[in-house]
């Protein structure tokens, strides 16, 4: 398979899975954006400001909009630690839990559906093929438009 070819699966991919992550989630009223940071605090239970902008590759000023939205709709809470009070920590509020519960439940239905399209025979070599193309997609670093600094 030649790089360009590689290129356009890569694009077709993000694509379809980026339109069904967010049709099977945009009636629960949040982004898709949204669902990786409840994922992310949902697997941590709480987490730094810092550490979720690391994990989500966002800026935190960016990050900071996105849970401006999030704590206003009662779904996150923020809060500042004792021993230093500059640190931001975020975590779920019961109505974060039960919406991540959701979620987490919507996307388990539809990655269900689309293992179960394929052959029985495929399955573990698919697995191994994601696994290895998320390894090779941790490699690399982006320098967007391999701009100089």
């Amino acid at each position: 398979m030649k790089e360009e070819e590689f290129s356009i699966l890569i694009n077709r991919l993000i694509k379809k899975v980026y339109s069904i992550d967010r049709t099977a989630k945009i009636c629960y009223g949040v982004t898709v954006q949204q669902c990786n940071i409840l994922d992310i605090i949902s697997a941590h239970g709480q987490i730094s400001m810092n550490n979720l902008s690391k994990e989500m590759e966002l800026a935190v000023s960016t990050l900071t909009r996105m849970m401006d939205i999030l704590v206003r709709d009662k779904i996150v809470k923020r809060f500042r630690t004792e021993d230093d009070r500059r640190k931001v920590i975020v975590a779920l509020t019961e109505k974060g839990k039960e919406l991540a519960k959701q979620l987490r439940s919507c996307t388990l239905e539809y990655t269900k559906t689309i293992f179960n399209c394929i052959p029985e025979e495929k399955k573990d070599t698919i697995n191994k093929s994601l696994d290895l193309l998320i390894e090779a997609i941790g490699v690399f670093k982006s320098n967007c438009c391999n701009i100089k600094k």
